[in-house]
């Protein structure tokens, strides 16, 4: 964050300012306005609990700056990324800090993995893909009230499928800008899908609800397609 100012290597005073300063500017606009953090490898319990104990500092970052905090779970950056460890981890941040939490970025790949997959028994297949988000939204659900929903990130980006994992395809779309069979979880009837133009893949519309919780398809950037837990 904002290297090499925020570099945590000397210390956490200056990024807990900044991280202070930036929740205050929101606040000072609007009261309704959700702050979010968002970590890296949240479900790694031990790294969660060493940033946020270290961020939060008297006078400066303090928990009543942040509303939501959210993490990242990819399955093929480290083995140890199991939904177990990541339900153990956001447990603890919810009831240390009474926190929402929120998985911001997820996605899992339909192809061949060089690497590791942390799930081995899920299948790098689009039955595997709606497999991994309906074991998530799982974990989510027995984390409690405070588990927001998931986003899947990024599932359009059809120059860069792989999306850094060297797995192949992670998307829920196909090269011709087909949606895969994985993208039913969400609710997809109204996204558009047509093959006759990839930049239909940038034309969301607010999704049906589906099952148990709200699904929606929201433009930003890319594309991002979310479960809302209810």
């Amino acid at each position: 964050m904002l290297n090499p100012v925020g570099q945590t290597s000397s210390g956490f005073d200056n990024i807990s300012q900044m991280l202070h300063s930036a929740a205050s500017g929101v606040r000072s606009v609007s009261t309704s306005i959700k702050t979010v953090i968002h970590l890296a490898n949240g479900w790694r319990q031990a790294d969660a609990q060493w940033f946020l104990t270290n961020a939060f500092k008297p006078g400066k970052f303090q928990p009543t700056d942040v509303d939501v905090i959210a993490t990242s779970f990819y399955p093929f950056y480290n083995s140890a990324a199991t939904f177990s460890s990541l339900q153990q981890s956001l447990a603890w941040i919810a009831s240390t800090y009474n926190k929402d939490v929120f998985v911001a970025e997820t996605d899992f790949p339909v192809q061949a993995c060089p690497n590791a997959i942390s799930e081995p028994s899920i299948p790098t297949t689009e039955a595997g893909q709606i497999t991994w988000m309906s074991r998530l939204r799982g974990v989510l659900s027995a984390v409690g009230g405070h588990a927001i929903g998931f986003s899947y990130w990024e599932p359009t980006w059809l120059q860069n499928a792989d999306l850094g994992s060297h797995c192949g395809s992670a998307l829920l779309f196909q090269s011709n800008g087909i949606a895969r069979s994985s993208i039913s979880i969400f609710g997809s009837s109204n996204v558009v899908t047509s093959s006759s133009s990839k930049t239909t893949l940038t034309t969301a519309k607010k999704s049906t609800t589906t099952g148990g919780g709200g699904a929606c398809a929201v433009k930003y950037a890319q594309v991002c397609f979310c479960i809302v837990l209810e």
